[in-house]
């Protein structure tokens, strides 16, 4: 920082960037267009509140409707220091006019229009014919990892027996799933399914990925205490869990009898997985082990219930779930928490969303097995308004998931007997 005369002024000038985005040079010579008497030269096509707050564009064009609610335009439009073009009626102000102004113009009435059909739960089958609902599905490393409430309550109806997927591992996909989605929609797990498979712990015993498949008991002693961490997170929720060892082809019988060994040495159920090779047939000893454990008692409890703060939910996870010594803002970190509560101190009530690695407990996706004296690092804090929570950035995770250099549609037909080919 330096002082400089611009005009024959005093000016106070810094090197450091004004914005995180910016917008080309060239489109400043652009004529623009004038909207209210404000003249509109640069854009930018965004629903990121931190690339909102953080970009030189004259304006923001914010098109995405994540719900048919008043929520969307307002944590777009309050977060904003520059004129918003939202959903369809839109507004060229910020604060509370605007959101008034798309609410007076049926705004959220053409979002609605939008997802009418959308908002409504897909119902599919597997190969065997077995019914399955599908409805929404983001990644857990990321966003919350598990389906639509919807989805949930439709499928409890249906059957007698509702299995609900939570990605990744009890760190990330499940969390969220207990956390955040069942006090939200309140309801509460009867069971917990805890998937392991003998590549997974070998991983974390250090060896590479790709030779997981190669057979190596020392490697899955090592790594074994990664199972140990998951089971004991899951035991902290006052439900009953049960192991699913999920057998791939290239597993020795020793392996797969170590991790059953490890399981009845810890007082768990267990039960061998072959469904992928066998289908239905080889999931029955599973399925018997879930009956019998949702007929047992249980006492459902988050483990951030009574939380009075989104830095104490997050020091709670990290420390119960991850295994962390404490948790670190960044000054990045800080100021994005405060202008969150500076929209209204009621933020500090919603329910934490935390973006991590899914190759590790800590958010290092170096520090494998069941890493111990290690900081959690929160470099960024979100308000995803619309879906209800806040969503803290932690370590180098990317919001961008990384897709395949060959997409599998590449590798899916149909044959001229109409049979489909290359799913699997």
């Amino acid at each position: 920082m330096y002082m400089t005369t611009i005009d024959n002024r005093p000016q106070l000038v810094s090197r450091l960037r004004g914005h995180i985005v910016e917008v080309p040079e060239e489109a400043r010579a652009a004529s623009g267009i004038v909207i209210n008497g404000r003249r509109i030269k640069t854009l930018m096509f965004t629903t990121d509140i931190a690339i909102i707050r953080n970009c030189d564009a004259d304006a923001v064009l914010a098109v995405y409707p994540f719900t048919p609610q008043q929520t969307i335009s307002d944590a777009i439009i309050q977060s904003a220091s520059i004129p918003v073009f939202c959903g369809v009626g839109g507004g060229t102000t910020q604060g509370t006019r605007t959101a008034m102004l798309a609410w007076n113009v049926e705004a959220q009435g053409a979002m609605a229009a939008l997802l009418k059909d959308a908002v409504n739960p897909n119902l599919v089958q597997t190969v065997e014919g077995t019914p399955a609902i599908m409805h929404g599905g983001p990644f857990a490393n990321i966003a919350h990892g598990c389906n639509s409430v919807r989805a949930t309550r439709t499928a409890l109806k249906l059957a007698d027996i509702t299995i609900t997927e939570a990605g990744f591992g009890s760190d990330l996909g499940a969390e969220k799933f207990l956390d955040i989605k069942c006090p939200t929609a309140g309801i509460a797990p009867s069971c917990i399914v805890l998937v392991a498979t003998v590549r997974a712990l070998k991983y974390n015993g250090g060896v590479p990925k790709n030779k997981v498949a190669e057979p190596d008991l020392a490697a899955l002693q090592k790594g074994i205490v990664n199972l140990a961490a998951h089971l004991n997170n899951m035991q902290k929720y006052g439900v009953p869990v049960v192991v699913a060892i999920n057998r791939f082809p290239q597993d020795t019988q020793e392996e797969l009898d170590f991790i059953a060994a490890y399981c009845r040495e810890q007082g768990a159920e267990f039960a061998l997985s072959e469904v992928f090779a066998k289908g239905a047939e080889g999931g029955v000893e599973l399925a018997k082990k879930v009956v019998e454990a949702v007929e047992k008692p249980s006492s459902f409890r988050s483990i951030v219930a009574g939380c009075g703060s989104i830095k104490e939910r997050l020091d709670t996870i990290a420390k119960t779930i991850y295994g962390a010594k404490e948790v670190l803002y960044t000054p990045a970190a800080q100021k994005a928490l405060g202008d969150i509560l500076a929209l209204d101190p009621e933020m500090d009530q919603k329910p934490v969303c935390v973006a991590k690695t899914q190759y590790s407990l800590s958010d290092d996706p170096a520090k494998l097995g069941r890493p111990t004296d290690f900081a959690i690092t929160v470099r960024d804090v979100r308000l995803s308004n619309g879906a209800g929570f806040v969503v803290a950035l932690t370590g180098d995770i990317m919001t961008m998931p990384g897709l395949p250099k060959a997409p599998a549609a590449q590798a899916i037909d149909v044959d001229e007997k109409g049979d489909i080919w290359g799913l699997f």
